[in-house]
């Protein structure tokens, strides 16, 4: 086979009717990336998305410490009965006598509060490192069936 000439024409890419619609000079693009480029293009909103997140987890820890503080400083200024001076707290006994039924009874440390609390199986003290503590105590028949401790630390004697 002897070498075959090529005329131009046939190297020409064909004229169509379409040919208007090809771009002579195409832009730049990642085009050879496929799906990397999408990837690439979402990473400014991925940034933005993760700073959003951080800092809402930031401030949600800032106010739930804000929170707890101001619960803290509400619970430690609860008002408690005051008796007039000259008071005398030596004849006064400072224990709770409960025998039937439901109640929530509390304990403080400071006279006139009470220090213990006597049921018919137990008696509730306060504990010693508790400045006031609160439970919720049901009797029935002479028998005490549920002791809830609501705050504070109380130490159970059985009798």
């Amino acid at each position: 086979m002897q070498g075959q000439q090529h005329h131009d024409s046939e190297l020409d890419v064909p004229t169509t009717d379409r040919n208007d619609e090809l771009l002579a000079d195409p832009p730049a693009d990642d085009y050879h990336l496929g799906r990397f480029a999408g990837y690439r293009h979402a990473s400014k909103v991925r940034w933005r998305l993760t700073a959003v997140a951080v800092g809402c987890c930031v401030l949600a820890m800032v106010a739930g410490s804000y929170y707890a503080s101001y619960l803290e400083d509400k619970s430690q200024q609860v008002p408690y009965l005051q008796l007039p001076p000259g008071t005398d707290f030596n004849d006064r006994s400072r224990t709770i006598t409960w025998s039937s039924g439901q109640v929530r009874l509390a304990m403080h440390r400071e006279p006139p509060g009470a220090t213990a609390i006597e049921l018919p199986d137990r008696i509730l003290h306060l504990a010693e490192e508790s400045r006031s503590a609160q439970v919720k105590v049901k009797i029935v028949d002479g028998k005490t069936e549920e002791v809830v401790v609501l705050f504070g630390k109380v130490i159970e004697e059985l009798k």
